[in-house]
């Protein structure tokens, strides 16, 4: 399943993307994803290298802590007005999302941390990209979030 949060640019699209992958069980229960930065003709993909060894991996929690949820009821919290501004970041460090909202709507930064990849630490060296997007979109990406987490069934 995939999580699409898109800017209502219509001459330049962006998009962020969260491809998220089969359940893993290791020190817990993880949901590996690639995701999936575009803004125009250009793209940005962070994902797990194949064959390679990687210290922090493209895992969201889903037990102990539970991501998916932690990412729907943060944006349900921004829709509903309890908050301005709010930022998701996984357990795995990897990328960040940051909301903002503004009169019209919502203003998105998605930043990709590959350092923590390579050495186990949030580096704050990243790429990304920002974006406008509506308050339907963002409610779009929150029930997709909770959609897929539905479909979820981890036996810990």
């Amino acid at each position: 399943m995939n999580l699409r949060l898109s800017s209502d640019d219509p001459d330049v699209p962006t998009r962020c993307v969260i491809a998220l992958g089969p359940v893993v069980k290791q020190d817990g229960v993880w949901l590996p994803y690639t995701l999936s930065l575009q803004s125009g003709e250009r793209e940005l993909v962070l994902a797990d290298p194949e064959g390679e060894a990687v210290e922090g991996r493209c895992w969201l929690g889903l037990s102990p802590r539970d991501e998916l949820a932690l990412l729907a009821e943060g944006l349900d919290d921004l829709l509903s007005g309890r908050r301005t501004r709010w930022a998701f970041e996984p357990q795995e460090p990897n990328f960040s999302l940051e909301f903002e909202a503004v009169p019209e709507g919502y203003v998105v930064h998605a930043w990709v941390d590959a350092g923590n990849q390579r050495t186990d630490h949030f580096t704050w060296d990243a790429m990304g990209i920002r974006f406008f997007t509506t308050a339907q979109a963002v409610e779009r990406f929150m029930m997709d979030g909770r959609a897929a987490r539905a479909k979820i069934v981890v036996e810990v």
